[in-house]
């Protein structure tokens, strides 16, 4: 893992590392510390999920330009490394091109064919059926292995927690049945 490609990042305890609603640049994992993220429920914040060494947190980042969801505070001093979506394609382009192409497909079945029509219930019927075809290939995808595969072969840990994180996100939001 080159230097140029992961930036170390410190901060002090109560420091903002990124706030909900930002554009998201960066993935990190965390290497020392703990980061809370919160988000205002309520009129007030409060803190919906603790990272402690070793995950990876602000992942959302790495499918595009999205906001974040929510804000990150260092709990303690925190040291983590940090990734932006073009050094994180960089080492994919590294990978063999299945492994490529499954971290691919799976970014935008996450970015893309998720989130369209899920807040209005405004689907198409193409839509619908596109959708279910996506459905259908990550359920294969995860049924033959490759994606946990890809994830360990990386010796890179930022990668594998990255590749971990999308296949965990893609396969939570997978429709319930077939």
């Amino acid at each position: 893992m080159s230097d140029q490609e992961t930036k170390q990042r410190t901060y002090a305890d109560g420091a903002v590392i990124f706030a909900d609603g930002e554009r998201a640049g960066e993935a990190y994992i965390l290497q020392r510390g703990q980061v809370h993220l919160s988000k205002l429920i309520g009129g007030r914040e409060q803190t919906v999920d603790t990272v402690e060494p070793g995950q990876v947190f602000g992942e959302m980042a790495i499918l595009g330009d999205m906001p974040r969801m929510a804000t990150a505070h260092a709990v303690g001093d925190v040291v983590c490394g940090a990734i932006t979506r073009q050094d994180f394609q960089t080492r994919l382009d590294r990978m063999g091109e299945d492994t490529r192409d499954m971290v691919n497909f799976l970014i935008v079945y996450a970015r893309d064919v998720m989130p369209r029509g899920i807040d209005t219930g405004e689907l198409t019927h193409e839509d619908a059926e596109d959708r279910r075809q996506m459905h259908d290939r990550v359920r294969e995808m995860m049924a033959s292995g490759l994606p946990i595969n890809a994830a360990t072969s990386s010796s890179d840990p930022l990668t594998a927690n990255l590749i971990r994180s999308l296949i965990a996100y893609a396969s939570r939001r997978l429709p319930r049945g077939k």
